[in-house]
């Protein structure tokens, strides 16, 4: 169990997320300055920065943690264990990963957010570009049976499967980001049978 100043970090943590994404979404991440947060939040500015480098980790707080759980997962392949079968066990390892999933509706938020801001829709493509590079890596390690190439496509569709369901279920007002998300690397998946 954490101790009280675990726990009062985690607070102000969280504290800080549902205030910077409440704006987001009132006022737009362009619009929305680091001050305005911290002001929300009921921190300094200077306590805003001890929990996020930038503006733009706030949106992105929970990658470098997805991203470590997912290649853990592949790497953790099971004796036998087909490729479709370990890609979907992977999600749901991390599907309920990170802070925004325990935040109550944040993951759903994000989304929002991102597919609103035109600075936000390019940092996410940047990042996921590096994301299906490692993903690719770690799927070829762990099923060497599938060519570097094949593993690192099967990634690709599977990743943008996921984004594109997750873009669809924010336009169109869905809050199950993740149901949409599974659903979408479910069909993808099936690309890593072999022929």
């Amino acid at each position: 169990m954490a101790g009280l100043r675990e726990r009062k970090k985690q607070a102000t943590r969280e504290n800080i997320l549902r205030a910077a994404f409440g704006l987001f979404l009132e006022r737009g991440y362009e619009a929305t300055s680091v001050t305005q947060i911290a002001e929300a939040a009921m921190v300094s500015p200077a306590t805003f920065f001890t929990y996020f480098p930038t503006k733009e980790d706030v949106v992105f707080v929970d990658l470098p943690e997805r991203v470590a759980a997912f290649s853990e997962a592949l790497r953790g392949r099971r004796p036998g264990e087909p490729v479709p079968d370990l890609i979907l066990r992977a999600f749901e390892e991390v599907a309920a990963t990170g802070p925004l999933a325990a935040t109550g509706g944040l993951l759903a938020g994000r989304g929002a957010v991102v597919v609103a801001s035109p600075a936000l829709r390019s940092a996410a493509v940047g990042r996921v570009f590096e994301v299906q590079r490692q993903w690719g890596e770690v799927l070829h390690e762990a099923a060497p049976e599938l060519p570097a190439r094949r593993a690192r496509a099967v990634i690709g569709a599977v990743v943008g499967a996921a984004v594109a369901a997750a873009i669809d279920e924010v336009e169109s007002g869905g809050a199950d980001v993740v149901g949409a998300a599974r659903e979408a690397v479910r069909t993808a998946a099936i690309a890593a049978r072999p022929d």
